[in-house]
């Protein structure tokens, strides 16, 4: 049976979610993301996620900086699910080529905050990205994209995103 890469990714939220006492069950699978689905005492939720291995580091090592790409076909997949679903959740599990402890990360953004971040209904041209910050010793990720600037006139500008997001749900 053959591995892929993206089995190691998506296995590292299945295995934060499980840890935590939550059960998922993927509900839709392609190349680019999956869609879990999944029930806490809280109710239920879909959760649409993808994964990037290749982060860019700051020029002094204290900031890695992952950015997810979204295709004209992934903007109508999500403007769907936003169409159509209640609780829509959106992971991003940022990864490395060559795991290193510490450095890997995997946040949870609301619908609301992923549409301030990319331009779901009208976008800008053949994709849209999303970017995630961390900052060395930081207690959150800094969030921004497309639609969002990461500094607006000259004072951060970016969504600040718990580390501890799974009390969330």
């Amino acid at each position: 049976m053959r591995v892929y890469k993206g089995d190691f990714y998506y296995g590292a939220l299945l295995s934060v979610l499980i840890n935590n006492g939550i059960s998922p069950y993927i509900l839709e699978t392609s190349d680019s993301r999956k869609i879990f689905e999944l029930s806490t005492n809280s109710g239920k939720y879909k959760i649409y996620t993808k994964y990037v291995t290749s982060p860019k580091r700051g020029s002094n090592g204290k900031r890695l900086l992952w950015n997810f790409t979204f295709n004209k076909k992934e903007i109508e997949e999500i403007k769907r699910l936003l169409n159509n679903e209640g609780n829509l959740y959106f992971a991003f599990v940022c990864g490395q080529k060559e795991f290193e402890t510490g450095n890997c990360e995997i946040t949870l953004l609301s619908a609301e905050q992923l549409k301030e971040c990319i331009n779901i209904e009208n976008p800008y041209g053949d994709q849209e990205r999303l970017s995630i910050r961390k900052n060395k010793g930081a207690h959150s990720l800094s969030v921004y994209g497309s639609k969002k600037a990461d500094k607006l006139n000259n004072e951060d500008n970016t969504i600040k995103i718990s580390r501890d997001w799974i009390k969330a749900l």
